[in-house]
């Protein structure tokens, strides 16, 4: 019963932060998979515009048509490949 206690006390303890991305620039690193191509669409799709970075090419540019696809608003692309 003790544990349960702290558990609720601990919950009630909690903040949680509630943020408009509407009118925010989001950089986002290794935005070609995982946890960076997930961030970057969430944010994207919050109403955040979303400057994308990953070590390929190709899977940036894949993430930023899925962005544009769904609505959202990736930057302007930088060339940075030789």
């Amino acid at each position: 019963m003790t544990e349960d206690k702290h558990i609720n006390q601990a919950t009630n303890n909690v903040i949680i932060f509630i943020m408009s991305m509407q009118n925010t620039v989001a950089i986002i690193t290794g935005a070609g998979r995982g946890v960076g191509r997930a961030t970057a669409q969430l944010f994207a799709h919050e109403g955040a515009s979303v400057v994308l970075f990953s070590r390929t090419r190709e899977t940036v540019e894949s993430c930023a048509r899925e962005i544009q696809e769904q609505g959202g608003r990736p930057s302007q692309s930088l060339e940075m490949w030789p």
